[in-house]
């Protein structure tokens, strides 16, 4: 049997969805949250190990897998709409929230064991180097069983801030930079998008840009590859652009939406 080291979600493996490095209250018991979601998660720690083949890569899955459904969770916590928004338009363009399950029970408006199920899946299908899985495999089917009933249970505790809803708002006229960092976080640090716009290629170019000894040359690239690649690369959910899917949540006017998109 494999050996496994134990490990925790820390603090700042939470705060790498923030745009902020010091901790609100709001962080400190969401990090409870993904706690809590890591020892559900880690009661299958051995099929971890196996499916990356490795201690440390499981443990590094095992702690983002935490903190990305804990978001799924303060998404709904919160009434982000972020979730909300993808099955929106999922529902737009192919008649169903989401593929693969049968959706009868389905409540857009709740947690659902399918959401869970496909964000689950989802995640560990990006991962490189982890074996290929069914997206009903039964080990996350069960694991994603126990963490709706841990969501449900902890729904009533939640602690609510404005953290999500200040960032998703978007006044008309808003001053370019203001709205890439929003942009920026968005793709690189909310976990929905970040395995997706935080690739090992796209770093290396910032690390270029970062190298320039011009810095004016330097910041004028960095804003055009910025605006260019948050507005035309297009993520593994749905093939949707970062700028579409913020326009679909964006708590702004329809002119500035359009705009966005």
């Amino acid at each position: 049997m494999a050996k496994f080291q134990k490990k925790q979600v820390t603090i700042q493996d939470w705060l790498a969805t923030r745009p902020y490095k010091a901790p609100l209250a709001s962080d400190l018991y969401y990090l409870k949250v993904a706690k809590g979601t890591y020892q559900i998660l880690e009661t299958e720690r051995e099929w971890f190990v196996r499916t990356f083949e490795n201690e440390e890569g499981a443990e590094d899955m095992l702690k983002k897998l935490s903190v990305f459904l804990t978001c799924y969770f303060e998404d709904y916590a919160v009434e982000g709409g972020i979730w909300r928004g993808f099955t929106e338009l999922h529902s737009q363009r192919f008649g169903r929230y989401l593929p693969f399950y049968n959706l009868e029970d389905y409540d857009p408006d709740y947690f659902n064991l399918q959401d869970i199920q496909y964000l689950f899946w989802h995640f560990i299908s990006k991962l490189d180097g982890s074996s290929f899985y069914g997206p009903d495999h039964s080990i996350m089917t069960s694991l994603s069983e126990s963490l709706l009933d841990y969501f449900e249970d902890e729904l009533e505790n939640a602690l609510v801030s404005d953290t999500i809803e200040k960032l998703l708002t978007v006044e008309d006229g808003i001053d370019w930079y203001a709205f890439r960092d929003k942009l920026e976080w968005f793709s690189t640090k909310h976990s929905f998008l970040s395995m997706d716009f935080l690739s090992e290629r796209i770093l290396e170019s910032v690390q270029i840009f970062q190298q320039l000894t011009d810095t004016e040359l330097a910041k004028m690239a960095m804003y055009d590859f910025q605006q260019k690649f948050y507005c035309n690369q297009h993520s593994s959910f749905m093939a949707l652009t970062a700028s579409e899917w913020f326009a679909q949540i964006a708590h702004c006017s329809e002119q500035m939406r359009a705009q966005i998109r």
